[in-house]
């Protein structure tokens, strides 16, 4: 009995420690309020482009063996908070489709984190190139966040990307 309860601690222990690694080796965007596990080791490249207007869309990629991983955000103007947030997702959606030139396959709305905001998950195919998106929509900042590649890569390690997305006020 004793050597399963301190095997059972050393585990626990185990699993602790590597817990708190992985969330301090997460990508951290201060002006974005966000956090997200990047490829370990992998370097991230940022930049900004214009959208529409006056809207930045900040950028956060990396690229590795033909899997993107992109995790973006873009502020509306405030007068964004007065149009539903049904319209604000199926703008993402529209505007992605278009801009990648893929087809939809699934498509459903879902809610983010414990406030339970708007979001939206649409998956697209290109000539067999994947592509999953989540936008979460947070006041008037929309965040994006993408993986590209296999069928089996957006399944099993783009999930894990998308779901280690957290925001951090």
């Amino acid at each position: 009995m004793r050597q399963i309860f301190s095997l059972s601690a050393l585990l626990l222990g185990s699993w602790l420690l590597t817990s708190f690694a992985a969330d301090k080796d997460k990508y951290q965007s201060k002006a974005g309020k966000f956090a997200i596990q990047f490829p370990a080791g992998e370097k991230v490249v940022t930049d900004t482009k214009k959208a529409g207007g006056n809207i930045d869309m900040h950028f956060a990629v990396v690229e590795k063996n033909g899997q993107t991983y992109i995790a973006m955000y873009m502020d509306l103007p405030e007068a964004a908070k007065e149009v539903p947030s049904k319209t604000i997702l199926d703008g993402a959606e529209k505007g992605s489709v278009s801009q990648g030139g893929g087809k939809v396959e699934s498509s459903k709305d879902i809610e983010f984190g414990k406030e339970k905001l708007p979001g939206r998950e649409f998956v697209t195919d290109k000539d067999g190139t994947k592509v999953k998106t989540r936008v979460i929509i947070h006041k008037t900042r929309v965040y994006i966040i993408v993986v590209g590649g296999s069928n089996d890569f957006i399944t099993r390690e783009g999930t894990k990307f998308l779901d280690s997305f957290e925001i951090t006020e």
